[in-house]
């Protein structure tokens, strides 16, 4: 194979992977989740599917009471109009939550659609608490 086949071909590889590279999408950064979930989930007892499962479920709840703090604030910070915009965004968010995350329960059959769904809640609950909290700046 001449020089010239060599380099066109590592140039066109290189292409492909960064095309490839720029279709991948970003995934979200992890929300900054509290010391006691890594405490909970470092306990022997914890070591199974079901412990994890309990971690994130109790890491879920601190999430989840954030995420109702920070709704009520941003209630009061808004226009009559916006908030009940904001109700309604909140209640369908609620709802594709919810369903999203029921889907992970039963994606595959295996013991870790449990732990996929509760990472699920875990995740989007902190997420939308930190995406209320950002509407009041």
């Amino acid at each position: 194979m001449s020089i010239v086949r060599i380099v066109a071909s590592a140039v066109v590889l290189g292409v492909v992977a960064l095309a490839a590279e720029a279709q991948e999408p970003e995934r979200m950064p992890d929300p900054p989740y509290t010391p006691a979930l890594r405490t909970c989930l470092e306990k022997p007892e914890n070591q199974g599917t079901m412990g994890m499962v309990d971690c994130m479920g109790a890491e879920t709840q601190i999430w989840d009471r954030r995420l109702n703090r920070e709704y009520q604030a941003t209630l009061r910070s808004l226009e009559s109009e916006t908030q009940a915009r904001l109700r309604a965004a909140q209640r369908l968010w609620v709802q594709f939550r919810d369903a999203n995350c029921l889907t992970y329960r039963t994606l595959t059959g295996g013991s870790m659609d449990a732990l996929s769904a509760a990472d699920c809640m875990m995740r989007m609950t902190a997420l939308r608490a930190l995406e209320l909290e950002r509407m009041r700046q």
